[in-house]
């Protein structure tokens, strides 16, 4: 990257402006070799020189991936604002399976029974998923939750062709009470799939709940 002191005083002399950087949450390399100072304005272009493992690149793999680039990842320079030191940018290998939520359909949704969902999902890829490989359906609640709540989840393993659709039927163990709900649907939410688009696999939706079940067997109408 190239690394700009945008301050209005230099960097010490001799103290290393360093840079880190990471794939999807992992150190790959970084680099350490340019020392100071570092001039107001000044601009200095930061090569990777040193790894983990002693290498100084990574290897591009399939799939949707995010880039990190830190500077000054280790704070050696006290700095009048550290919150402008990182960047990520997304890579993708061009080709592989993209799966979306193209639809979702509330099957049950009454008081005092089980929430049921099916959530269609769609390949919008250039790739199929093999058959064997898990796609799965995540269903969370959001009302008021500082974090989302699971409920329930499904999972197939039949494969999904390039444009192919795959409904999958999500049951919840708890019933709703009546009111509003809001729910949030994640398709490969714990990334088993390589997929060239990771920022399209959610969908938010609402439910009015208000219509209590229906009696079965003896059980009287009130």
């Amino acid at each position: 990257p190239v690394v700009e002191n945008r301050g209005n005083a230099a960097t010490e002399e001799g103290v290393t402006v360093g840079a880190k950087f990471g794939v999807d949450g992992k150190t790959v390399c970084w680099s350490d070799r340019f020392h100071g100072p570092l001039a107001p304005g000044q601009k200095v272009e930061l090569k990777p020189n040193n790894g983990p493992t002693g290498k100084t690149s990574w290897v591009m793999t399939r799939g949707c991936h995010n880039v990190t680039v830190q500077v000054d990842d280790l704070n050696r320079i006290t700095e009048f604002n550290e919150g402008n030191n990182r960047r990520v940018i997304t890579i993708n290998s061009g080709t592989g399976p993209d799966l979306v939520i193209k639809a979702v359909t509330v099957k049950e949704a009454r008081q005092g029974k089980p929430l049921v969902v099916e959530v269609t999902v769609a390949n919008v890829g250039s790739e199929p998923v093999p058959k064997g490989s898990r796609v799965g359906a995540t269903l969370y609640a959001i009302d008021g939750e500082k974090r989302p709540k699971v409920l329930s989840w499904a999972i197939s393993r039949d494969g999904l062709p390039v444009g192919g659709n795959m409904p999958l039927t999500i049951q919840c163990d708890s019933s709703l009470v009546t009111e509003q709900h809001k729910f949030l649907a994640i398709v490969d939410d714990v990334n088993r799939i390589a997929e060239l688009d990771k920022t399209n696999n959610r969908a938010e939706f609402e439910i009015a709940n208000g219509t209590p079940a229906e009696p079965r067997g003896d059980a009287p109408s009130k």
